[in-house]
């Protein structure tokens, strides 16, 4: 079962509201880019940029390794999304991203823990409007 948090106003007491599980079917889903997170060390071995993806009332995130150059993934999508790499420049992932429409597929993956469904690596491809 997944938790919802119920902000209250009785200090720093926190409630959780059970839901039931969301299923998201496997296939290509279009939705919009909402967020960019960011995950670094020591939990993880490197740093990953997420992008949130919301779509159909779900929410889900795209992770990426935080590596800018024109042949990792971070940057074929940066390009994809209309992006010219160039050596030394600074980019803003939130800028090139943040409510972008975008298309992308989606797989369940078995789990020790249950049933997932994610997005599928190298999938998330922008709408051309």
């Amino acid at each position: 079962m997944r938790f919802e948090e119920i902000k209250t106003s009785e200090g720093n007491q926190m409630k959780l509201k059970c839901q039931k599980p969301k299923k998201i079917d496997d296939g290509v889903h279009a939705g919009t880019i909402t967020a960019v997170e960011y995950r670094a060390p020591p939990k993880f071995t490197y740093e990953y940029t997420d992008l949130v993806i919301e779509f159909e009332g779900h929410k889900l995130k795209y992770g990426l390794p935080t590596i800018v150059m024109p042949q990792s993934r971070l940057g074929k999508l940066m390009i994809l999304f209309g992006e010219v790499m160039e050596v030394g420049k600074d980019y803003d992932p939130e800028e090139i991203f943040v409510g972008k429409k975008c298309t992308f597929q989606t797989m369940i993956q078995t789990m020790n823990n249950g049933n997932f469904s994610n997005i599928v690596k190298d999938s998330v491809k922008p709408v051309v409007e």
